[in-house]
C-alpha cells in the first residue's frame, strides 16, 4: 500500500459499482449530491451514504466479496465525494471502447469489448491528506499496461447530516418480504399528479395509498402479511400463515405515516434488482428500507465455487422522514 493513500481498494467489476451506485443517485440534483465514504467497522467494507435533508438517507454498504482486495489505514475514514462526478467518471473507465487483446474479454469467448465493460476491475484510491480520490482501471496489452484514471476532488469537515440510524428500542415494525411485493405496491401507486403516499401498518397488514394535495384522484394496495391474533393472543407471539411472499412481519402498534412519493420512488430500482427487503419503521416515523443484493442479480459478476444467489455483495438502506402535520 502507498504512503500517499489511506485507502486502496479494488473492485472485482466496476460495472458493478456504477450500478449500485445508480440505486442512490437522483437525477433531479445531480449537482448538489454529495456522498459520504467510510469504513464499515471490523470489516473490508465500504460505506457510501447520501442524505438528502428533510426526506431521506441511502446507504450502500459494499460487502468484502464485492473486492479483490482491500487496504485500509484508518477504519474511522470519512471524506465527501460529488456523486455525480464520481457516476461520470466510473462510467468513461469501464464503458470506454478496449483493446481487442484485453485479457478479461478474451478469456470468456465472448465480444472483448462487451465483455471488458462489464468486468473490469476498478482501484479506488484516496488520498492520506483526504484531498482526493483516484479512480484506475489497468489494461493489458501484451507485456504492457495501459492506466486509465481519474482524479477527483475530495473533501472533509462538516456535512450537515444528521442521525437518521434506527435503535432498536423504538422499532414499531419489522418485517421480512421478497422484494417483488413491495415493487409491486410503490409501481400501482405512482400516477400522474400523486406526491405524497400514506403508509398504514398494523399486526396483519400493510397499506399503500398515495394522493395528491390537490385532491383528485387516489391508489390504495392493501398486502395481507399475517393473520390477525385472536383478541386473547394479541400479547403473544404472531401466529397464522404467511402468503409465501411475506417471510416476517410483526408490528406492535397500528401506524399511519405520509412520505414524499418521490422518496419511495427512489427504493424501486434497488428492489427489482434484489430477492428480499426488511422493512422497519420506528416511533418517531422513521421507515427503513435495507434490500439484499446478490450475485445472482447481477450475471456478469464473476463468482467461483459459490453459489451467486448466496452470494451477498451488497446492503441499500433507504431511510425515509415522514412528511411534517
Amino acid at each position: 500500500m502507498k504512503e500517499s493513500n489511506v485507502l486502496e481498494c479494488c473492485f472485482v467489476s466496476g460495472r458493478f459499482l456504477l450500478d449500485v451506485l445508480s440505486f442512490i443517485y437522483s437525477t433531479t440534483s445531480k449537482h448538489a449530491q454529495f456522498v459520504v465514504l467510510s469504513v464499515a467497522p471490523a470489516s473490508n467494507a465500504l460505506r457510501v451514504t447520501l442524505q438528502e435533508r428533510g426526506a431521506l438517507e441511502a446507504t450502500l454498504l459494499l460487502r468484502e466479496e464485492a473486492f479483490s482486495s482491500f487496504m485500509c489505514r484508518d477504519a474511522e475514514l470519512s471524506v465527501r465525494v460529488p456523486l455525480g462526478i464520481f457516476r461520470e467518471c466510473l462510467t468513461v473507465l469501464v464503458t470506454a471502447e478496449r483493446s481487442a487483446s484485453f485479457s478479461l474479454g478474451r478469456s470468456s469467448g465472448a465480444n472483448p469489448h462487451l465483455q471488458a465493460q462489464y468486468v473490469t476491475p476498478v482501484l479506488l484510491n484516496v488520498a492520506s491528506a483526504l484531498d482526493s480520490m483516484e479512480l484506475v482501471v489497468v489494461d493489458e496489452c501484451g507485456e504492457s499496461e495501459i492506466r486509465t484514471q481519474c482524479r477527483i476532488r475530495t473533501f472533509t469537515g462538516s456535512s450537515d447530516q444528521v442521525d437518521l440510524e434506527f435503535h432498536t428500542a423504538d422499532v414499531v415494525l419489522s418485517g421480512i418480504v421478497k422484494s417483488e411485493l413491495l415493487a409491486h405496491a410503490l409501481s400501482e401507486i405512482d400516477f400522474g399528479g400523486a406526491n405524497y403516499a400514506d403508509i398504514l401498518v398494523s399486526e396483519s397488514t400493510l397499506c399503500v395509498q398515495s394522493g395528491s394535495y390537490q385532491g383528485g384522484a387516489s391508489r390504495t394496495v392493501e398486502i395481507i402479511c399475517a393473520e390477525a391474533p385472536e383478541p386473547n393472543e394479541r400479547d403473544a407471539q404472531m401466529r397464522g400463515e404467511r402468503s409465501d411472499l411475506v417471510l416476517q412481519w410483526q408490528c406492535t402498534e397500528q401506524r399511519r405515516e405520509s412520505f414524499r412519493l418521490l422518496s419511495l420512488t427512489r427504493v424501486l430500482r434497488a428492489l427489482n434488482s434484489s430477492q428480499e427487503t426488511r422493512m422497519r419503521m420506528n416511533e418517531k416515523g422513521l421507515l427503513a428500507f435495507t434490500i439484499k443484493l446478490c450475485a445472482d442479480s447481477f450475471p456478469y459478476f464473476p463468482v467461483v465455487n459459490r453459489d451467486p444467489s448466496s452470494c451477498i455483495l451488497c446492503f441499500v438502506e433507504f431511510v425515509l422522514l415522514p412528511l411534517e402535520e
